[in-house]
């Protein structure tokens, strides 16, 4: 299913649970994907790349702001809350990333480059 269709049948669902937290995500990431289509010099349609990296544009602007309201304790923690919210909803859109630790493992099962001896 395309992302676009995932997001109108998401939007849906969240309408008829009346669920604020999921269409607040949802309506912010079809508007800045709507921004991005009626921006000049865009042509054609929005693909499921242009969806990707709304969403993760979008959730790289939350975790930041993440860090901004945790500082401000109490007084921010329900905007943290919600912050948190959008940041882990939209990774249910993106390609899991991996964790430093598997990241390492990853690296040791490359092979060393072949040496390029001539012979002869």
């Amino acid at each position: 299913m395309a992302i676009q269709d995932e997001i109108e049948t998401r939007l849906r669902a969240a309408l008829r649970e009346k669920n604020q937290p999921v269409l607040d995500v949802l309506r912010m990431l079809k508007s800045r994907v709507q921004e991005r289509t009626t921006a000049k010099g865009f042509s054609g349609e929005a693909t499921d790349a242009l969806w990707l990296e709304v969403i993760a544009t979008y959730q790289k602007q939350m975790k930041k702001a993440v860090g901004e309201y945790a500082k401000f304790g109490e007084q921010g923690a329900s905007q943290l809350a919600k912050i948190s919210f959008e940041v882990e909803y939209c990774a249910t859109f993106l390609p899991a990333q991996l964790s430093e630790d598997d990241l390492r493992r990853q690296t040791w099962r490359i092979p060393p480059p072949l040496s390029s001896s001539a012979s002869g």
